[in-house]
């Protein structure tokens, strides 16, 4: 292992909306939409953990935290969430390397009436290199996401959460054009289910590009 440095994050954030929510009176419920400066919100999160420098077989970060969202006008939706990720590169052997992942977040979100999602994401990635300029890529991501509700409470499904998975199969390949720049392809599966009729989707994703470390 590389050396080992304690992380500890502060952060704030503010959600401002510029246009203002129209008159309630213009609505047959009597109460405004969830738009303009009803969404604004603020932000708070502290996150403490380590991270393992390059050098050794196993390098990476590992933090844990919480975040407070608060919403300005909205106060039914303010929320107290544990937040953190784990990211882990592995070196095994002279060819490989494995790259695993973890990370739960808090998401702000404009669907509907919700002011936020959470989101758990896990990733897998491996590179094999073939000889000193080819490399092959592989991996796998799910994602998953929950809105707190689908609607306003008149509607049939307020009382179901909205449950979304994204899955992604990846694969490519990478070709060094000098010690820190890469050239890479890469082929993406995606697939996106959910419990909402209408919302799933597939696509077929293909992507290059030039990497590089300074």
């Amino acid at each position: 292992m590389g050396s080992t440095s304690h992380i500890f994050d502060a952060e704030t954030r503010r959600h401002d909306f510029r246009a203002a929510a129209p008159p309630s009176g213009l609505y047959r419920t009597g109460e405004p939409p969830v738009v303009g400066s009803r969404r604004d919100a603020s932000e708070r999160r502290v996150m403490s953990g380590f991270e393992v420098e390059p050098g050794g077989f196993l390098s990476g970060e590992l933090r844990a935290g919480i975040t407070n969202l608060r919403p300005r006008t909205l106060a039914s939706q303010r929320t107290r969430a544990t937040v953190g990720s784990a990211n882990l590169n592995w070196r095994l052997g002279g060819r490989l390397v494995l790259t695993t992942g973890f990370d739960r977040d808090l998401y702000f979100s404009i669907y509907g009436r919700n002011l936020y999602f959470t989101q758990d994401h896990t990733d897998v990635e491996s590179v094999f290199y073939l000889n000193r300029i080819f490399a092959l890529e592989a991996g796998y991501e799910d994602f998953g996401l929950l809105y707190p509700r689908v609607g306003p409470p008149e509607a049939p499904l307020f009382d179901e959460r909205r449950r979304d998975e994204i899955r992604k199969l990846k694969g490519g390949l990478r070709t060094r054009l000098t010690n820190r720049t890469v050239a890479t392809i890469r082929v993406t599966r995606r697939r996106r289910t959910s419990n909402i009729p209408g919302a799933e989707d597939r696509q077929i994703l293909v992507t290059a590009g030039v990497e590089t470390n300074f």
